[in-house]
């Protein structure tokens, strides 16, 4: 390794335990992280060696202090003190809960890279780099949505609680011994039949910008976006959508099964039933007609002669990457593509005229590596890494 150069690029850079023996084997450091952590003697070190330091943030160590590294989801309890000095750095989610005060004091410091969830009197006790959901004290917090069914009353009778998320009310609710009981839900979204909105709004605290949501009798709520299927109709036949919905040629038979549908994004169907679909009176944000077969939300897809010709004409939606065949030619691409709203799209230099033509709202068109640069000099170690440790 002597006389070579070490890159490190990493999102949290640990230098409490670096030495000058360790430095001294290369030629030259340059660290590019978002958070460093170091000591007085680490940062001296760092300093005679001439480390080149890019660094979206510092968290200095007291000498003596251990650190303890989280990473992930992680919770913190009430009574859930470290043995000796220490500070807790969490990479990923911390949820401290209510009464864990003195657990935050027995810390030297808790630093959060990533998400932060507390009680309200606790929030300025903890470094966040990220964003946070603070909720009143007093209030018991939820993770998520929150159902209100027959058996709510048993588990949340008396008590104030909280989610950032929605409070769904399902039709058979007791809302009577939860309003009797002082049962108080804060949240951002309330979801409820038309017919219990009178009964249901003392239970609710609405934030500001809070939604509400009003279903119709005898209509299923179903969160996300989803794709017509039989396995979602058994769900029922009038379906409010809180997202996008899919309506594929092969299925499209079940349109005819929906007695009502509220569509709160968009609808994407068959270009050739855009028609049909309308008689049904949905509900929608928008309809986005498709031509030939969907590709809705995939992860990767590969398109090659034999797909398309099997297909006839391939629509792609909303999918995070898709490489065409260097083989297909500028006219079948032409004739046999349509893609929206991709995040990128590696095809041949020659074919990105045509790619181009028939793409709307993508990121990225080009090379199959959009961030391969000059090769890579042979003298420089490159270390690309979540968490990187001296």
């Amino acid at each position: 390794m002597e006389g070579k150069k070490l890159e490190i690029n990493c999102g949290l850079c640990d230098a409490t335990g670096v030495t000058g023996e360790t430095l001294a084997g290369y030629a030259g450091v340059e660290v590019d992280c978002g958070t460093m952590l170091v000591t007085p003697a680490a940062n001296r070190i760092l300093l005679g060696h001439g480390v080149e330091l890019n660094a979206g943030s510092v968290i200095n160590v007291p000498e003596g202090v251990r650190v303890l590294m989280k990473t992930g989801s992680f919770t913190l309890e009430p009574g859930d003190v470290p043995n000796g000095p220490a500070m807790l750095i969490v990479t990923g989610s911390l949820a401290v809960r209510e009464g864990a005060g003195e657990t935050l004091d027995a810390y030297a410091a808790v630093h959060v890279i990533g998400h932060l969830t507390c009680p309200q009197s606790l929030a300025g006790r903890v470094q966040v780099t990220g964003g946070q959901t603070v909720y009143p004290d007093g209030y018991a917090y939820v993770d998520g949505d929150l159902t209100l069914d027959k058996l709510a009353a048993a588990r949340w009778t008396g008590k104030k609680v909280y989610t950032d998320k929605s409070v769904i009310v399902t039709q058979d609710a007791d809302l009577d011994a939860l309003r009797t009981s002082g049962t108080v839900f804060a949240c951002r979204k309330a979801v409820l039949p038309e017919k219990l909105l009178d009964k249901a709004m003392p239970l609710l605290e609405l934030s500001g910008d809070a939604r509400i949501v009003l279903l119709p009798e005898d209509t299923v709520y179903v969160q996300g976006n989803m794709t017509l299927t039989k396995t979602l109709l058994r769900r029922g036949q009038r379906l409010w959508l809180d997202g996008n919905l899919a309506v594929e040629r092969r299925e499209a038979e079940l349109l005819s099964q929906l007695a009502y549908l509220h569509v709160a994004g968009m609808a994407i169907v068959p270009w050739e039933l855009e028609e049909s679909f309308s008689k049904l009176d949905p509900q929608c944000g928008e309809v986005f007609p498709y031509r030939g077969e969907l590709l809705y939300e995939r992860d990767y897809v590969t398109v090659d002669k034999a797909y398309l010709d099997s297909a006839g004409f391939l629509t792609l939606l909303d999918c995070d990457a898709v490489e065409l065949d260097g083989a297909l030619t500028d006219s079948e691409i032409r004739t046999g593509l349509a893609i929206h709203r991709c995040a990128a799209v590696f095809c041949e230099k020659a074919q990105m005229p045509a790619v181009r033509s028939v793409a709307e709202n993508v990121d990225y068109i080009g090379g199959r590596h959009p961030e391969s640069g000059e090769p890579k000099d042979p003298n420089t170690v490159s270390i690309d890494c979540g968490t990187y440790t001296f």
